[in-house]
């Protein structure tokens, strides 16, 4: 992503400040430190934070900082982990950013469908804390979009050889040609027939 010419941001709205300072007291900060984690990724692009930041709580709060966000035409950036390595997360507009960490419930495991209904805010490190318990686990994809080459060796430490190779096995039925990894040279340990 070439950013030749970010256009200036125009300040947030002074109704839609008193807005969210009515709606969300102390968890609507514009607060500079907290805006530049919020502006912040593991991608290699510069801090580019939100001009406010929201840490929403319940599915209504976030449908009223949408509404909100909407009538003064502010964008909204969705914030979790701030893990992206793609800039996701980087206010090149401005707005606000919604951190949904807050939101970090486990709300239903129905073992026998292998489903599980959580908040937007729950990390896969969470879910899979949540329902070792059944047996089940919470296998994320170690290519292009999951953990990666380089994290290997903490996923296997965190949950064993055998379910990363369950994992290596069901991607490569899944994506025998690798075609979900375009351009990305995928390490086998065996040669398929």
């Amino acid at each position: 992503m070439k950013r030749d010419a970010i256009a200036p941001q125009k300040p947030l709205p002074n109704g839609l400040i008193q807005q969210l300072t009515a709606r969300f007291g102390a968890r609507f900060s514009m607060v500079p430190a907290v805006r530049d984690q919020h502006g912040r990724d593991e991608s290699p692009y510069p801090v580019t934070p939100p001009d406010a930041v929201v840490f929403a709580q319940s599915t209504e709060e976030v449908q009223d900082l949408v509404k909100a966000c909407a009538h003064y035409k502010v964008p909204i950036i969705a914030f979790g982990a701030g893990s992206s390595l793609e800039g996701h997360v980087l206010a090149f507009e401005g707005g606000v950013a919604l951190d949904l960490t807050p939101m970090n419930q486990v709300l239903a495991v129905h073992q026998e469908d292998l489903m599980a209904t959580v908040q937007a805010g729950v990390t896969r490190n969470q879910l899979s804390q949540e329902i070792r318990h059944t047996g089940l686990f919470f296998p994320i994809d170690p290519g292009e979009h999951g953990v990666g080459r380089h994290k290997i060796d903490l996923l296997q430490e965190e949950l064993g050889a055998e379910s990363v190779a369950l994992m290596r096995q069901i991607k490569e039925a899944w994506d025998p040609d690798n075609i979900m990894n375009p351009g990305k040279v995928v390490q086998r340990d065996h040669q398929r027939h």
